[in-house]
Formats: structure tokens, sequence, C-alpha cells
């Protein structure tokens, strides 16, 4: 066990300062030629989906693929799901732009917390964001409670918000 006085044990500079003897504490020196100080560079975010990519994505994903809904038994969304599972925003979102802190968020509040998401999906406005992600949810919500059929129901919104946003249905999966 250290039995040297408190003040002179490792970090007894901040122990000192701590204890309020100002006679104690000494700045460190200067380094002879400080070098300025170089901002770190963030890495840029990849330019987002248009609203016609973001809604082809999930058209072609949802209605002409079948796939399956990003949600649990309950019919709660998740952005990313088990066995790779996702919801509509989802499938939009770059997994390195995803965080497991999102989950249960609406996108609007992501979009707020995260700015790097922000950034990505701001070509695509902010109702749309919204409707597509109601539209995964509200058909997965139905599909849990009664059993309508997911595929159908998220068709049906998709049709909706593509007329409300002047958007043009994909009528073959891409290649």
């Amino acid at each position: 066990m250290n039995k040297a006085p408190l003040t002179q044990r490792p970090f007894a500079g901040a122990l000192r300062h701590l204890a309020g003897s100002p006679a104690d504490t000494r700045r460190l020196p200067l380094r002879p030629n400080p070098q300025p100080r170089r901002t770190q560079k963030r890495p840029s975010v990849p330019q987002g989906p248009t609203p016609q990519m973001a809604f082809d994505r999930i058209w072609t994903h949802f209605v002409l693929e079948r796939k399956p809904g990003g949600m649990n038994e309950n019919g709660f969304s998740n952005y990313r799901g088990e066995g790779g599972l996702r919801c509509a925003i989802g499938l939009l979102l770059p997994d390195d732009l995803y965080d497991v802190w999102m989950e249960g968020c609406p996108i609007m509040q992501v979009v707020k917390r995260y700015p790097d998401v922000w950034r990505y999906f701001s070509r695509i406005p902010p109702k749309l964001l919204s409707a597509l992600q109601g539209a995964h949810s509200d058909a997965a919500i139905r599909w849990a409670q009664d059993g309508t059929d997911f595929h159908a129901e998220i068709e049906r919104s998709l049709l909706k918000i593509s007329r409300q946003f002047g958007l043009s249905i994909p009528r073959t999966v891409p290649v």
C-alpha cells in the first residue's frame, strides 16, 4: 500500500488543486513551439436519396418483392429488427448512421437528435418521411391486431402517399 503523503501520490496536482491550496498548484509549462490545433475533419455524410428514390426502394421491397416488414410480434416497427428485417425508414438508413438508441423514436425525433441523419435525409420533405414511416407502422399494427395482410395494407398506404406527393409507382423490380 502506498504510504506516501497524499500530495506526493500520482495525480497529486489535481488533489492539491481540489484541496484549495493555490500556492502548491503550478501550471504545466507550455511546449516551446506549440503547434496550432488541427480541427479533426468529420467524414462527410453521403448524399441521401431523393423522394422518388426513397419511395421506389420502399415500394420495391414491400410491394413488388413482398418482403416482410421490420416489426416485432406486437406490431411495433423497428429500424433494424431480428434477422435483418427493417421498417420503411430503416431500409433507407445506412448502417453507419444507424444507432440502437433510435429504436422506438419517430423519424422526426431521430433527425433532430442525429444531425448526420438530418443531412442524409435533407432531400426528402419531413412530411414524406413521416408518411412513409406511418404507412409501415399502420400496416404492422393492423397485421398484429387482426391479421390484416401487411403487404396489401402497406400497398394501399403507399398508393395514397404517391398521389399526395406526386411520386410515380415502380412497376418492375430494379436489376
